[in-house]
């Protein structure tokens, strides 16, 4: 958007503050979202621990690409978000991983596994936006929200075994 801040809803389009007590159903879940330092990812992994889930924050907290004219997210912020979750009573980790390498993606399901015993719930909503039209984009820009958006999404699946684990009933 030409340096332009990223759009944000106005009041009446968004879902509102976080209501504890929504959903009694999450008490001893374990949650995994990706994207969760800001936003929507955010916003889903504090709903979760407002609501009884125990929750991952996984982000890169780190620059991703040029997509976005947003700001890196920060470590810092990671830190905030999980400190969000903790005031639910909730336990909760910040991981740092790139949802573009399936090992650091393994490497945080075998984390997380030992940690939590279990995931019962993924979130993979860590995503980048060019704010223009698509046939503006450039070769290496699509690329790019490919590897980022669908590549991850998928990394983030296939390591958090999420497929085999709704087969089985695991």
């Amino acid at each position: 958007m030409d340096g332009l801040p990223v759009p944000v809803p106005p009041a009446d389009k968004t879902a509102g503050p976080i209501i504890a007590g929504r959903d009694s159903r999450l008490q001893g879940r374990v949650a995994v979202v990706t994207g969760a330092v800001r936003g929507i990812g955010r916003a889903i992994a504090v709903e979760f621990a407002a609501n009884g889930a125990d929750v991952i924050a996984l982000d890169i907290s780190g620059p991703v690409s040029t997509a976005s004219d947003a700001a890196p997210a920060t470590p810092q912020e990671l830190a905030e978000t999980v400190s969000m979750i903790q005031a639910y009573g909730r336990r909760a980790d910040g991981i740092r991983a790139d949802v573009r390498d399936l090992g650091a993606l393994r490497a945080a399901a075998n984390r997380i596994e030992q940690r939590y015993g279990k995931i019962d719930i993924v979130i993979a909503n860590a995503a980048i936006q060019y704010w223009k039209p698509l046939l503006d984009l450039q070769d290496t820009e699509w690329t790019d929200v490919i590897d980022n958006n669908l590549n991850g999404t998928a990394n983030t699946i296939r390591a958090l075994e999420v497929a085999p684990r709704i087969r089985t009933g695991r």
